[in-house]
């Protein structure tokens, strides 16, 4: 990699350059100011409850999923590559001060708040990857040279020092993309009015509880007062009876005072039903089931577990691929025989029944044996004497022809259920195993 980074890396801007992140990620250093007066950045859009669970999930989620690397058995299958240096490098320690888990995380709480996440990979005595070193997306810009037309990445430290890198030498890993897919799309930018709309109602709330939920209040007399007069009155009345420390406190009134209270406006008193629209339209940006960012009002123990593996099918799945293929381009030879993969199965167990119907499925199919099953369940295994590692096959498949003899559809296995006397238990359970075996198809 080393003698290609150097020859593919722009010595010098020869026409000048044009920058590409900035304007095709619609985000800026500083952030954008939006119709709520509020300004809204990739930071400090984590401070909205809904985006810091959203990410949270994401992130915590791919991050639980070992990364390994395969290498591709010339007969079929695969098989783990551990003396490939890769290895090592995403399934443990992608440098001296991350985890596996951390790094990825990273990776997409990067995606999630800024469309992009770049790794340096420092390069070895072979020029093979040794380390992956994260940047901080906002001090990343893809560029082009003007003259040459090649892309580059140019990279500021924290002093403010810029160094120049070539494709080569980025991991860069891209959320959606528009236009001509070089630069992922900044999600929080995109959604900036709602972020802005939720930290302005967080603000009003903090407000008005801080003020221990009291609205104004006009004190009125019927005596003269001069201007200095009514400032001293009413900071004595704020001082007194104003703030959570001061709430149900007995006002004494002289001087002909009288009390009136102002009403909350309407659009006041709905803020709370502001904050449930935003949760939701948020958590419809990220595709998060609510009940995951801990909103149960539409959930029940029914419907949980299908938005659950909804969630892995239809969210994580694309992430999933969306890494994979990266780090496969960008990280191991260009001869198809090794790749990078996320094991999902631990996500798939679901609850006893349908775990039992799964492993059921698998093994009827001569897929797992009984101690690949045991492996999976953090089980001793059985072992070759007691038969462990056989495989076998459920032979009741029948031709359409013959789905009149009366013996087709008999259990083979004495006490195991037949189509016809499968309990609704049984038949749910094994309804979502196979909305899991489909999954496990699309790996």
């Amino acid at each position: 990699m080393g003698i290609l980074a150097t020859a593919l890396r722009p010595q010098k801007l020869s026409s000048g350059y044009s920058p590409l992140t900035a304007w095709l990620t619609g985000d800026s250093w500083f952030g954008h100011r939006t119709a709520a007066g509020r300004t809204v950045s990739s930071d400090n859009a984590l401070k909205v409850s809904a985006v810091m669970a959203c990410v949270k999930v994401l992130s915590e989620t791919l991050a639980i999923m070992p990364l390994k690397v395969y290498r591709k058995r010339p007969g079929g299958g695969r098989v783990e590559a551990e003396n490939l240096p890769l290895f090592d490098i995403l399934n443990k320690n992608p440098n001296p001060w991350m985890t596996s888990f951390e790094w990825v995380e990273l990776v997409m709480n990067h995606l999630t708040t800024r469309g992009n996440h770049y790794s340096l990979k420092v390069a070895g005595e072979y020029g093979s990857v040794t380390w992956l070193m994260p940047l901080h997306p906002d001090r990343v810009e893809m560029k082009q040279d003007r003259q040459t037309k090649v892309y580059f990445y140019e990279v500021r430290d924290s002093d403010g020092q810029r160094e120049i890198y070539s494709i080569d030498e980025i991991l860069h890993i891209r959320g959606m993309t528009a236009g001509d897919g070089l630069v992922g799309l900044n999600p929080i930018a995109y959604m900036r009015e709602t972020i802005g709309l939720d930290l302005g109602a967080e603000e009003f709330g903090a407000s008005f509880f801080g003020n221990a939920g009291i609205p104004k209040v006009v004190l009125e007399t019927d005596q003269k007062l001069n201007p200095q007069d009514r400032d001293q009155l009413a900071k004595h009345w704020d001082d007194k009876y104003s703030g959570r420390g001061n709430a149900n406190k007995t006002a004494a009134l002289g001087m002909g005072l009288k009390v009136k209270v102002l009403s909350i406006p309407p659009e006041d008193s709905q803020f709370l039903e502001t904050r449930k629209a935003t949760k939701r339209e948020i958590a419809s940006i990220y595709r998060v089931p609510l009940h995951m960012i801990g909103d149960l009002e539409r959930s029940t123990n029914n419907n949980i577990e299908h938005q659950s593996l909804e969630f892995l099918m239809y969210t994580m799945l694309p992430w999933i691929r969306r890494v994979e293929t990266t780090l496969d381009s960008s990280l191991l030879p260009l001869n198809g025989r090794y790749f990078c993969k996320f094991n999902v199965e631990g996500l798939l167990r679901g609850d006893n029944a349908s775990r039992v119907a799964w492993y059921r499925g698998m093994r009827e199919m001569g897929v797992l044996s009984a101690d690949e099953i045991r492996e999976h369940e953090d089980m001793e295994p059985i072992g070759e004497e007691g038969g462990g590692s056989k495989r076998f096959f459920n032979a009741a498949y029948v031709e359409l022809s013959k789905a009149g003899d009366p013996d087709i559809g008999k259990p083979d296995v004495p006490g195991s259920p037949s189509p016809d006397n499968r309990t609704p238990d049984q038949q749910n359970s094994e309804a979502k195993s196979k909305v899991r075996l489909m999954i496990l198809s699309e790996l």
